[in-house]
């Protein structure tokens, strides 16, 4: 009886191990990176690099001119009342 338990135990780990190392090459076939994959990749770059480019610059300008909507109260270098000055921690003596 003691001997057929180990067969079976050793028979177990076999399998054990068998079937770790045939998942371990699937998975690293799998994730293999074709050859022809960077030069793809490089093609479709290319080809909506000005498409990206444009599309960027136009919302930039879209969100520069949402801005520049509302006008400034005041000019550049004007003064500011006593109580911005409190609040900016300014001594107003």
């Amino acid at each position: 009886m003691g001997y057929y338990l180990g067969i079976v135990v050793v028979l177990g780990l076999v399998l054990l191990v068998e079937s770790g190392e045939a998942k371990q090459n699937i998975t690293s076939n799998k994730c293999d990176i074709p050859p022809s994959a960077p030069k793809r990749i490089e093609e479709a770059i290319n080809s909506c690099q000005d498409e990206i480019k444009i599309a960027i610059l136009s919302e930039a300008l879209s969100a520069l001119n949402a801005n520049d909507h509302h006008p400034k109260n005041r000019a550049k270098r004007a003064t500011f009342s006593n109580d911005e000055k409190r609040i900016a921690g300014v001594s107003t003596f």
